[in-house]
């Protein structure tokens, strides 16, 4: 009987359900929708739950949404607008045919809520439903749940975010809907069977219950259910819960939507609804009357306009609009205006300030305190001078100084400056020789801006020194003076003309229009393609023209066809320049190192010494040569000869020749030669195989480092000689090759050649291709020849400008260590030839080692910098400015530098740095000369680099015994060529 009454049941529900579904549309089909955490393909998009599909339930059915794995999971459909809802309808994912307990699926779906939203944020909108009572075995699929709402969104939400979970919950949430189905009405503002009554007119925003018809609110002005009737007579708004203002001119009497008054307000209001009383200084009816002047600027009475705390100073009466009459001030009127007024009894009614100042020797607004001292004149507004001799004492009336005026002063009041090139006490003091004739400083005379020419000084009345001429003195007079250094102080005209190659008044001029020497009256010689002489010596720089010989081109070279060649222009500007540096090498080492090192015996050779074997004859090269020695040269690398003469053809297959060191006797040029004389671990001698039966002659030389040997020899034309580096270890193997000479070049020490020899020896070189220039190329040294360990610690990585060139561990200059600083920079001492460190090597500074580069100036006390690169070169950063620009100041780290002159000449720029140490209290000037024309890959034009070298040494106190910093970009060649010049100073 009870399983008959449930089938009837279920068969009437059924029935009542089918007629509702009926009833209504279902209006989340084929809408838009959304879900967190889709799987990884589309195959369970969000949209498959409002398909309509509804065959399959199953997860791989193809028509139910499912979500990868999370702790929560989201689901929404967009229903395009807002949409009067009656009942939402789920169906799950089922597995088994029969849903129970033993589906798998029901875990997941307990716990689900259900949200209606105007938004996509489930939390702005409305909770339909929320499982807390389901179990695995009592949660229906489908499911039907009543949500008589209005919204756009339908939000199906779960999660699994707060354990413990209840008993059957699953560890995550998912999706897993087959079907989402909304039913309600498609369109809004209507209600009923196939929602086709209208909601009635007065609804909030239009809106009804979807099965009652009943407002869900009413516009302002109407009430009831249905939004039918107005607000009764002083009610007013939605719902009509609002009661019109007291203050309406007919009190109680409102428009019932706004609550707006019908005929205005009482006095004192304000607003359309009465319900604020004036402000703002006003008062009466419609607040349009001004309050007097209340205290303090109080509102008064919004009705009557009464102060209701009285009336500000000036002012009197109830309602604070009447003024204090003429004398009178202040509260109530009560009080009376000074009597030192200007005008006097006339003052401001409010403050009692007196009107047009006051009277003489009173001060203060209401003229009632005399006047100071320091001060005088009407109101005491004027003060004393303070260039009285007696600061700040003055008549009171007229403002003349007590005791005259001080220094750079004049007039009674001491308000003028000394003027008419006149200065000091009284003014009766002339000013000196200022520039244009300006007025020098009135009190201590000095010249603003700098002297006349010819004048030096602060005050400019001294005459330029010797060697000095122009504004300021600051120019030098020319070097190619014939009185050197001596020129007219005022247009820097050389005494006594100039010196040979120079001309014009100033003797900056070399001679030219093919003239040279003394005055340029000499004529040069034929030069090749009519070029200019050298302006001093008349030598043809790049040679004569055909038929033409001679340095100086003024012989007639009667052996050379009128139509000869000559050296071409490629050929003789190398010459030149390796001219130059060969006279620079020769001076260095001629008056450096004479024959530094020992003759050394030599086994199975026929050699033969002329002098005594002793050190110091062969270091004064007097005696240091040998039997066969033809030509003398000034390299001391080289300590003696070997002449080799085979006795007889027959001896030609054996006469592998070979010198050989003794096994004792070892020498080898060190730096530490001066003190020890050698070094014996890095030596070793160099052997050479001799395979002709001709006359040659032997230099043999040590191996130091990466020396090479050098050979003059006489040989036949077809005939070949070479000493290869297996020549030197192995005497049975003989390589060939096709160069006559090789020079060494590969350590300390090069050859020299002749003057007289250069020519023939570049022509020699340049057989085959060049192949002299490329042999001695690849001999010189490379890589590192001692340990630089510290520069290739990490830390010490960022502070090198380039990887590959660092500072000799044993040679280094060490920082102090102060305040964490790291002691190491790139920077090297290098000695003079007393062996005292005179030159400090370093790199170009970068940003992040520029404080560390003026520690060491700061540490080493150094006066002199040499800088021989340009900041930039292309787009290349060579080197970090590291000092501020002209008359500017700069701190780095503990070293403030101040930049107090500058001076750019055609090729180099001098600075001049105040450098102070905030430890130490104290000051140093430090002169900066930058060398702007080297290039970055090639040599300087030889004569600026002289002229700037002249200056460096001209302007350098022999007294001065602290290093010099040389810089370039990367520490490196452009260093070393300076500092051999700078040597030639110390011979």
């Amino acid at each position: 009987m009870s399983s008959m009454a449930d089938l009837v049941w279920k068969f009437f529900g059924g029935i009542i359900f089918l007629f509702v579904v009926w009833t209504y549309e279902n209006i989340a089909l084929h809408k838009p929708a959304w879900q967190l955490h889709p799987y990884k393909n589309d195959e369970f998009n969000a949209s498959l739950a409002v398909d309509g599909q509804k065959k399959n339930l199953s997860q791989w059915g193809g028509e139910c949404v499912a979500s990868d794995f999370g702790r929560t999971t989201e689901w929404r459909v967009d229903l395009n607008g807002i949409r009067s809802i009656h009942h939402i309808v789920i169906q799950y994912v089922q597995n088994k045919p029969v849903w129970d307990a033993g589906d798998f699926k029901t875990k997941s779906f307990l716990g689900f809520s259900l949200y209606i939203s105007n938004t996509t944020t489930k939390e702005d909108g409305v909770l339909c439903f929320k499982d807390t009572n389901y179990t695995r075995a009592t949660i229906p699929n489908p499911v039907n749940i009543t949500c008589p709402y209005h919204g756009r969104y339908v939000i199906y939400y779960n999660n699994r975010t707060h354990p413990p979970f209840p008993d059957g919950y699953s560890k995550f949430a998912y999706t897993d809907l087959c079907e989402v189905e909304i039913f309600g009405c498609s369109s809004p503002g209507f209600y009923g069977e196939k929602c086709s009554l209208r909601c009635p007119r007065n609804c909030q925003e239009g809106h009804c219950d979807i099965v009652e018809g009943n407002c869900l609110g009413c516009i302002p002005g109407y009430r009831s259910f249905t939004c039918d009737e107005e607000c009764l007579d002083g009610k007013y708004g939605q719902n009509c819960e609002e009661h019109c203002s007291q203050h309406c001119m007919i009190s109680g009497k409102c428009d019932r939507v706004t609550g707006h008054c019908i005929v205005g307000c009482h006095p004192g209001w304000k607003n359309a609804q009465c319900d604020q009383e004036c402000s703002g200084g006003m008062f009466g009816p419609h607040c349009n009357q001004s309050c007097g002047k209340c205290l303090k600027n109080e509102q008064c009475h919004h009705i009557n306009g009464s102060c209701l705390n009285g009336c500000d100073s000036g002012y009197r009466g109830t309602n604070c609009v009447e003024e204090c009459t003429v004398g009178l001030y202040g509260a109530n009127c009560e009080r009376l205006c000074s009597p030192h007024c200007r005008e006097p009894g006339v003052c401001d009614r409010d403050t009692g300030h007196c009107k047009g100042g006051c009277q003489a020797g009173w001060t203060q607004r209401k003229c009632d305190i005399n006047c100071p001292d320091g001060l005088y004149g009407q109101n005491c507004q004027e003060n004393c001078s303070a260039n009285c001799n007696v600061s700040g004492r003055c008549d009171s009336i007229t403002g003349q100084c007590e005791g005259g005026c001080q220094a750079g002063w004049k007039q009674s009041k001491c308000d003028a400056m000394c003027d008419n090139e006149m200065f000091g006490q009284d003014c009766n003091e002339r000013c000196g020789e200022c520039q244009g004739k300006e007025q020098c400083h009135h009190v201590n005379g000095s010249c603003i801006n700098g002297c006349k020419p010819g004048y030096q000084g602060t005050m400019c009345t001294k005459d330029c020194p010797d060697g000095l001429y122009g504004q300021n003195c600051q120019e030098n007079c020319s070097a190619n003076c014939n009185v050197s250094g001596r020129c007219d102080s005022i247009t820097g005209q050389c005494e006594g003309g100039c010196q040979a190659g120079w001309k014009q008044s100033k003797c900056d001029a070399m001679c030219d229009n093919e003239m040279f020497g003394q005055d340029c009256n000499e004529r040069c010689g034929e030069c090749q393609g009519k070029e200019q002489c050298h302006h001093v010596n008349g030598s043809c720089i790049n040679g004569c023209k055909p038929g033409y010989k001679g340095i100086m081109c003024t012989k007639v070279d009667t052996s050379t066809p009128t139509h000869g060649q000559n050296i071409p222009s490629a050929v003789a500007a190398p010459i030149l320049t390796t001219l130059l540096v060969i006279v620079v090498v020769i001076v260095l080492f001629i008056g450096r190192k004479r024959c530094q090192s020992k003759p050394r015996n030599i086994g199975r050779t026929n050699l033969e010494w002329q002098g005594n074997r002793t050190e110091s004859n062969a270091l004064m090269n007097n005696n240091c040569h040998m039997t066969g020695f033809s030509t003398l040269y000034a390299n001391v690398s080289h300590l003696y000869r070997q002449e080799v003469t085979p006795k007889s053809d027959s001896e030609t297959a054996s006469n592998k020749r070979h010198i050989e060191r003794p096994e004792s006797n070892e020498a080898c040029l060190s730096k530490e030669h001066i003190a020890n004389d050698y070094e014996e671990d890095r030596c070793s001698p160099l052997y050479t195989n001799v395979v002709h039966s001709y006359k040659t002659e032997i230099t043999p030389m040590l191996e130091c480092e990466n020396a090479s040997i050098k050979r003059n020899m006489e040989q036949p034309e077809n005939s070949e000689a070479c000493i290869s580096k297996e020549d030197l270890t192995n005497e049975n193997q003989v390589d060939t090759c096709s160069i006559t000479s090789i020079y060494d070049i590969g350590g300390e020490n090069t050859p020299d050649i002749p003057v007289n020899q250069l020519h023939e020896t570049i022509v020699e070189m340049k057989k085959f291709e060049d192949e002299g220039f490329k042999r001695e190329y690849s001999m010189l040294s490379n890589g590192e020849l001692y340990p630089c360990n510290v520069g290739k610690r990490q830390e010490n990585l960022s502070k090198n400008r380039y990887k590959s060139i660092l500072p000799y561990d044993h040679s280094r200059v060490i920082l102090h260590e102060g305040n964490g600083c790291s002691k190491y920079i790139n920077a090297s001492f290098i000695e003079d030839t007393n062996g005292e460190f005179a030159y400090i090597a370093t790199q170009g500074p970068t940003e992040n080692s520029v404080n560390d580069f003026w520690r060491m100036v700061w540490q080493q006390n150094v006066s002199e910098i040499v800088m021989l690169t340009n900041l930039m070169e292309g787009e290349k950063i060579k080197c970090f400015q590291y000092w501020p620009d002209c008359l500017k100041t700069e701190l780095y780290d503990s070293v403030t530098i101040e930049n107090v002159f500058e001076k750019q000449y055609a090729f180099y720029i001098t600075r001049k740095f105040v450098v102070s140490h905030k430890q130490h209290n104290m000051s140093r000037g430090i002169v900066q000369y930058h060398y702007t024309m080297w290039p970055d890959h090639g040599t300087p034009e030889p004569l600026n680099l002289a002229v700037f070298h002249s200056q460096v040494l001209r302007t350098n106190s022999d007294e001065n015994r602290t290093p010099l910093v040389v810089h370039c970009s990367g520490q490196i060649h452009f260093v070393f060529d300076l500092t051999c010049c700078q040597s030639r100073k110390l011979y």
